[in-house]
């Protein structure tokens, strides 16, 4: 699904407005709306948007991760900081080995989502822009809301270790996001 699909949901049914043929176009409510939407999958590190990838040391030693990524999986003591894979013991950014097969969760373009992901986040996005703009309690909303909840499902048939709150991280290994504080770790 390309974005202006997504934009398009969001105002057409969540406020019976005619379709735009331009993104750059839309509301800054229905984008912030599609982007808190998609930002909610893609930081809950799903499957949707993880794969396992190699890491090598540059000639500096050092291995940076592409902007692009979320989360990383990584034993104890390496960490990420300032975008750059770190050990916590050795107090530094010189590493001494590479790490293949790191999980790790990507930050997708809205149109590199497969379509039940993207179908949630549209719809999800439609249902909370109509609440904000005319409110919860009308037909709008309804509708929204419905296929927001029909969405949803669909998404879980086709990524169900979310149902189960599993992980494709291992339960020993921490997930870290570049650029912030936060941290998720299971076990």
């Amino acid at each position: 699904m390309e974005l202006i699909t997504a934009v398009n949901i969001c105002l057409q049914w969540g406020a019976g407005a005619r379709p735009i043929s331009d993104p750059d176009n839309a509301p800054q409510a229905v984008i912030d709306a599609i982007s808190l939407e998609q930002q909610k999958i893609l930081k809950g590190a799903v499957d949707v948007n993880t794969d396992q990838f190699d890491f090598y040391r540059d000639d500096d030693k050092k291995i940076k991760l592409p902007p692009n990524v979320l989360g990383v999986e990584l034993p104890d003591p390496y960490t990420i900081r300032n975008g750059y894979i770190y050990d916590r013991e050795n107090r530094t950014n010189v590493l001494d080995r590479d790490f293949t097969d790191v999980w790790v969760a990507l930050d997708l373009d809205f149109a590199e989502l497969e379509e039940s992901a993207a179908q949630f986040i549209a719809w999800s996005a439609a249902r909370s822009y109509t609440a904000q703009s005319r409110g919860p309690s009308n037909d709008r909303f309804a509708y929204c809301d419905n296929q927001a909840s029909t969405a949803e499902v669909e998404f879980y048939q086709d990524y169900p270790s979310e149902i189960s709150n599993e992980s494709p991280f291992p339960t020993n290994m921490k997930v870290h996001q570049p650029g912030c504080c936060w941290q998720w770790c299971r076990g």
